[in-house]
């Protein structure tokens, strides 16, 4: 599998604290079943912002660290950036994933930004093809979710957390997350770890995904579509098994219409 989303540059943000960290991370991604990550720190205008070099240079420490203990595991850098207004004018001050077209962005988890629409288009019209972390985890996800269905038809594509599957941020967001699968609008799933233990834990998150959705939408998920973005596939062009079955209709249509089934599950 493919992880496209998680905190393992250490000393940087939330994430990992020292380089023994990360690679304890590192460890337990490879245990849960994981061949590639992409590490995505935090950058934040009035936060976390780490100079590029300094990025480089962990994450070459964190290579050479690698190819001493998991030599097999095949890593890349992207950076997840939390929305502000001038996003377009700044692009040479963060990193797209892998340097491609493809940007990871997030919103407050609270407050609304009333400049998303605007900054979209902006980013669009520089031929970003923008990726948001964790749709599920937002309060307007579930106060408004056709929210979600509106960004979705501009061309933004969504990333859940696998932990949102267990429960990890709550019933709201385990419920919005089924319902974007029911609706067919994730195009990654990702974990998102700051610990090594969210790796662990995403073992029977994963194994809850696989009730959800075909065997081909699971590939699709885990490493097909991730695999277009760190080749810089344009998503129109992306191409997939033929799966008339994309997800376990019986399934996810028994959670979507009985939600109280969900804390169940």
């Amino acid at each position: 599998m493919i992880d496209l989303h998680n905190h393992i540059i250490y000393n940087v943000d939330d994430g990992s604290r020292s380089l023994e960290e990360s690679m304890r991370m590192i460890l337990a991604a490879r245990d849960a079943g994981f061949t590639t990550i992409c590490f995505t720190p935090h950058y934040m205008e009035d936060g976390y912002k780490t100079s590029k070099d300094e990025l480089i240079n962990k994450f070459n420490n964190i290579k050479y660290e690698v190819s001493l203990k998991a030599k097999n595991m095949q890593l890349f850098l992207g950076e997840e950036v939390m929305i502000f207004p001038t996003m377009d004018e700044k692009l040479d001050d963060y990193l797209c994933i892998n340097a491609t077209s493809y940007l990871l962005f997030e919103l407050p988890l609270v407050e609304d930004v009333n400049y998303l629409t605007d900054t979209v288009y902006n980013l669009q019209a520089k031929n970003k093809t923008l990726i948001l972390a964790h749709p599920e985890r937002y309060d307007r996800s579930s106060e408004d979710y056709g929210f979600l269905k509106d960004l979705a038809k501009t061309g933004v594509l969504f990333q859940i957390n696998i932990n949102s599957l267990n429960g990890q941020y709550g019933t709201e967001a385990k419920k919005v997350a089924i319902k974007l699968l029911h609706d067919d609008l994730v195009s990654f799933v990702a974990t998102d770890s700051h610990r090594a233990r969210d790796y662990k834990n995403s073992v029977k998150a994963y194994k809850k995904l696989r009730k959800l959705v075909s065997e081909e939408k699971f590939l699709e998920l885990t490493e097909l579509a991730p695999l277009n973005v760190l080749k810089d596939v344009e998503h129109d062009n992306w191409e997939f098994l033929n799966d008339k079955n994309r997800k376990n209709k019986f399934l996810l249509n028994l959670l979507y219409k009985l939600p109280f089934l969900i804390k169940w599950f």
